[in-house]
């Protein structure tokens, strides 16, 4: 490959695939990590990645809510109902579906992928219902969940384009999911806070939509067949089996779970455990504490999670 060349891959790869998350940082940095950092790099990548001109009639279970805050447990035990099914690598559409590496998921050989783009026409709407509609043709299933923390801050459009869809959109502690971001992506608790804040926020033009529904990870963890009950009856089809709800991590094979990362890997190898609820108190120091109730103590009473701000 000749300087040219690469310096086109180069280009291509930050303006057109996943490495575009580079300016995600970026601007994430720029803004001094500012609530709106995360979410306008996202955005913005979204705008270069392809064109939206298609409305699918497409019906998609996508997951979604702050990061680190059990949008992977969700669909692993969404998967057990019968008829559904779902990739593990995080797919947002908007995103990432471009992607060979994605397509190749979907189960797309090379003159598939060829024929799909060519007929999508570089629209990524299109070219989503074409991908998944061959994948549950392929896996004989009904409905495909597609799992992504950040398409909590695209819930409207999501519905805009895939109008007959469902959204989950996952709650946790605001303080827990701050930390668990610490220790797994590496943000700052100033970072991780605002984050949380911006995917809380993101939902509330959407709460009142009959598609839309939300559940608490503490209630998920704690109350699993109860809150299951709650999405057989949102999805409008019948739940399984406690056992197979309860063994879950045993339909997940070892091949799928080495996709995504180690810890992911390592969570969802085994039962359903809540001893990740609460860790902010012993991995949340005073000055942490302040800074997480400067920023979105209000929140966390909003959500009910506290009374007041003295915890």
């Amino acid at each position: 490959m000749n300087l040219n060349e690469n310096a086109s891959k180069i280009l291509k790869d930050i303006f057109a695939g996943r490495k575009i998350k580079l300016i995600d940082n970026l601007i994430f940095s720029i803004s001094k990590g500012k609530a709106n950092g995360w979410s306008i790099g996202n955005k913005l990548r979204n705008r270069v990645y392809g064109k939206r001109n298609y409305i699918s009639s497409e019906k998609i279970l996508f997951i979604g809510g702050s990061p680190r805050s059990g949008t992977n447990l969700l669909q692993s035990l969404i998967r057990t109902f019968d008829g559904i099914g779902g990739v593990y690598p995080e797919v947002c559409l908007f995103q990432d579906i471009k992607e060979e590496e994605f397509l190749n998921e979907f189960g797309l050989n090379k003159n598939e992928i060829i024929k799909a783009k060519k007929e999508a026409d570089d629209d990524i709407i299109k070219l989503s219902e074409i991908v998944l509609k061959q994948y549950k043709k392929k896996n004989k299933i009904n409905l495909i969940t597609l799992n992504a923390p950040k398409q909590g801050i695209f819930i409207d459009e999501l519905f805009k384009y895939f109008p007959e869809s469902k959204f989950i959109f996952m709650i946790r502690d605001g303080r827990d999911a701050a930390v668990s971001m610490k220790g797994y992506h590496g943000f700052s608790i100033d970072q991780g806070t605002k984050i949380w804040t911006v995917s809380m926020n993101s939902r509330i033009k959407v709460k009142d939509k009959e598609n839309y529904m939300e559940i608490k990870y503490e209630d998920l963890v704690n109350f699993s067949i109860r809150e299951m009950l709650r999405v057989s009856k949102f999805l409008g089809i019948s739940m399984p089996s406690k056992d197979k709800i309860f063994n879950f991590f045993r339909k997940t094979k070892s091949e799928e779970l080495k996709k995504i990362s180690a810890l992911h890997e390592k969570q969802l190898s085994k039962p359903i455990y809540n001893t990740s609820i609460g860790r902010w108190k012993k991995d949340m120091n005073e000055e942490d504490k302040r800074i997480f109730k400067k920023i979105a103590g209000d929140i966390l009473i909003r959500e009910g999670y506290e009374k007041d701000n003295n915890w």
